[in-house]
């Protein structure tokens, strides 16, 4: 077996060195290390240029998704606005905020005759209704305002059709009403109508009164409250968070579909 100027080293082992190159020298082989750094630049280019294409392929899934995701942002902004545009024509129908508030009434009363009490007797005529200062739109109602004519009938046992107010408060007509409790010293009574005012016409409403007897008098007096819901000010229908619920619901339903 041949053996190289380096004693001990067959051709062999030599070759089985990648760290060194074999150069002629005087009839010898003679060996000088290379840098150790030569065989990772090797390693980095191969691997670089297996990258290549890989890194080619991601640059351009990278930059057609942009467009792509763009055009699902756009889309989902086109529904979000259309929502928009929608609750905003029916805000002003689903919004009972042209006329609300409460105002507190009384009344001067009647005295009935003998024998006759709020249990046996159904009707009543009052001598006046009036009004005074309220909350909300009735704030600016002075006292003592007077609503209704003189011997205004209250018909305990047929609610419908009463009626009561003027032109600079505005006028409430009853569609329904029933008896809450009924003793013959004591009623209450619940109605539900329409109220209407030279700024609004058919705004929902309610009118709870009581009478109340002592002896041969009797006293009236109510609450009528316009455009009011469980002691809030403002009924919104609940169009506000639903359109806005829709709009972040179609805009994620367009995503997951693209992107499927």
């Amino acid at each position: 077996m041949k053996k190289s100027c380096v004693s001990g080293i067959t051709s062999e082992r030599q070759s089985s060195f990648t760290g060194f190159n074999r150069r002629p020298a005087g009839g010898c082989e003679s060996f000088c290390t290379r840098p150790h750094l030569a065989g990772d630049r090797d390693m980095q280019s191969k691997s670089a240029t297996q990258l290549r294409p890989l890194r080619q392929m991601n640059r351009i899934l990278f930059f057609d998704s942009g467009p792509q995701n763009r055009r699902i942002f756009g889309r989902g902004v086109a529904v979000s606005v259309f929502l928009l545009l929608i609750f905003s024509f029916f805000s002003s129908r689903g919004l009972a905020v042209d006329f609300y508030g409460s105002d507190p009434l009384g009344s001067t009363g009647l005295t009935v005759a003998p024998g006759v009490d709020l249990l046996n007797t159904d009707q009543f005529y009052l001598t006046q209704v009036f009004g005074n200062p309220g909350t909300g739109d009735f704030g600016s109602v002075p006292y003592f305002m007077i609503l209704t004519p003189e011997d205004w009938l209250i018909d305990i046992s047929d609610f419908s059709g009463l009626t009561f107010g003027n032109e600079s408060f505005g006028t409430f007509t009853a569609t329904s009403g029933s008896v809450v409790s009924r003793t013959p010293d004591f009623v209450t009574a619940e109605l539900t109508g329409l109220f209407d005012h030279t700024s609004v016409d058919d705004t929902p409403a309610t009118l709870n009164f009581a009478m109340t007897q002592t002896g041969q008098s009797i006293s009236w007096s109510g609450t009528l409250a316009v455009g009011l819901d469980a002691g809030s000010n403002v009924v919104p229908e609940p169009t506000s968070s639903l359109f806005g619920a829709l709009g972040f619901v179609s805009l994620f339903v367009l995503t997951r579909r693209r992107r499927t």
